[in-house]
């Protein structure tokens, strides 16, 4: 085989290796890592796949300014959503702007409860 075709097995070899490496960065590595990226890209966030739900759901009330948002974090921590987005945003807690009564009924006990 002549010299010349060494050097494009050579470049060949070293394409096919960084296109491996773009591959496994786009569609193993971040799949893997939770990296993120542009938002139109992968779509929109569900928070019950996220690494921290409590904290996606959070967000997402904080965000939208709604306390309704937290009802969705689950009965275990609804509570904690609620103490966490009056206390982060300082706001006192509006219970009569929450839709579902037995959350409505949750949250006027925590404005209840002395501290």
């Amino acid at each position: 085989m002549p010299k010349k075709y060494y050097w494009f097995l050579g470049l060949a070899i070293v394409v096919i290796g960084v296109g491996a490496v773009l591959f496994y960065w786009n569609y193993g590595y971040k799949a893997k890592s939770g990296v993120k990226g542009k938002a139109g890209k992968t779509g929109p966030v569900s928070c019950e796949t996220a690494q921290y739900p409590f904290a996606c759901y959070l967000d997402k009330a904080m965000a939208a300014k709604d306390i309704n948002l937290c009802n969705d974090v689950g009965p275990a921590q609804r509570v904690d959503c609620l103490n966490s987005y009056a206390e982060i945003l300082n706001v006192a807690l509006d219970c009569n702007s929450i839709k579902d009564i037995n959350f409505k009924t949750s949250c006027q006990a925590i404005v209840t409860t002395p501290k």
